[in-house]
């Protein structure tokens, strides 16, 4: 029955102004509501089985109140607007959730804050889907990379899907990097505990532990890092602990929203340990140089040519 048919009966029915036929049909709603199969799940069945339960107690109150039209019309009274608030849940928290996406470019960064309070922080060339109001859960799908700072509720844990892989957690702080372009996915933590996920293998991580995916081998292991190295880009930082010079050359084309390609002669045999805070391009650039050997040139809008030697074997 339409929720606005249902409560135009229930006043009128409440004024004393129903007719027999608008009385039949708040009966033949109420058996229906009562033995109806559209509550499906346990959840759902503790809820209708506890509605019924306080509709019983409610009647049963009014054992003393004599017998007749007010008593019949109070217990109706009380069943129909127990069945609307029931009608109202199922449809609250039934209905098909409907997902907001949100995407930084290249040279991009964003802070979005979550329906329940979480706090996410988007890096470079990133998308991340949530519902626009949580409800029986809270998961949210992430393509790039982010920082979660999750507000603390045991009751619905936080879930964050990213392709083959899944972090549950209750409430805590972690980052994420899932680029779709890279074979590995990469959960540190920060604060809290973090389990993570995919169809065959599970960890639980505390601060200061990394999972690694690695997606085309279906490999997932736990080491120890430094987090604040993984973390350090949203304070504005850059820091490598042990990256070649190509995988610094990926991340610089998303920090800064430029396309970067390397000459075939440079040497990309490199274990680099730099820090670049709050730099241009072009200083962060000048230090490699200086470092490895390399030289560049603009080579169009926004395009950057890496030549030179690189770093040695």
């Amino acid at each position: 029955m339409d929720r606005k048919l249902l409560r135009q009966l229930l006043e009128k029915y409440e004024a004393g102004t129903c007719s027999e036929e608008e009385r039949e049909l708040l009966h033949r709603f109420f058996n229906a509501f009562q033995h109806e199969n559209a509550f499906t799940g346990d959840h759902e069945s503790e809820i209708r089985a506890d509605i019924f339960a306080r509709l019983n107690d409610r009647i049963n109150e009014e054992e003393d109140i004599p017998s007749g039209g007010f008593r019949w019309r109070m217990a109706m009274s009380v069943v129909i607007a127990l069945a609307l608030a029931a009608t109202f849940f199922f449809y609250q928290y039934n209905q098909p959730e409907e997902f907001l996406s949100i995407s930084t470019q290249n040279g991009e960064r964003m802070t979005v804050t979550l329906p329940d309070g979480s706090v996410v922080m988007l890096n470079a060339g990133t998308t991340l889907s949530y519902p626009e109001r949580f409800t029986k859960r809270r998961e949210v799908k992430l393509a790039g990379e982010a920082f979660f700072e999750v507000t603390s509720n045991p009751e619905r844990p936080f879930t964050v899907e990213t392709g083959a892989m899944t972090t549950r957690v209750l409430g805590t702080s972690f980052n994420v990097n899932a680029y779709d372009f890279q074979d590995e996915i990469k959960v540190t933590v920060v604060t809290g505990r973090v389990q993570v996920a995919t169809a065959s293998q599970r960890l639980e991580l505390n601060p200061g532990e990394q999972a690694s995916y690695t997606v085309n081998h279906d490999s997932l292991e736990m080491q120890v890092v430094d987090a604040g190295a993984w973390v350090a880009w949203t304070e504005g930082a850059l820091r490598f602990d042990g990256a070649s010079l190509r995988e610094i050359m990926e991340v610089l084309e998303r920090w800064y929203g430029v396309e970067i390609s390397m000459d075939a002669v440079v040497s990309d045999k490199c274990d680099l340990r730099m820090t670049f805070q709050d730099l241009s391009l072009f200083q962060v650039l000048d230090q490699l140089k200086r470092v490895t050997g390399i030289d560049y040139a603009i080579t169009g809008e926004k395009q950057i040519l890496i030549s030179g030697v690189g770093c040695k074997p």
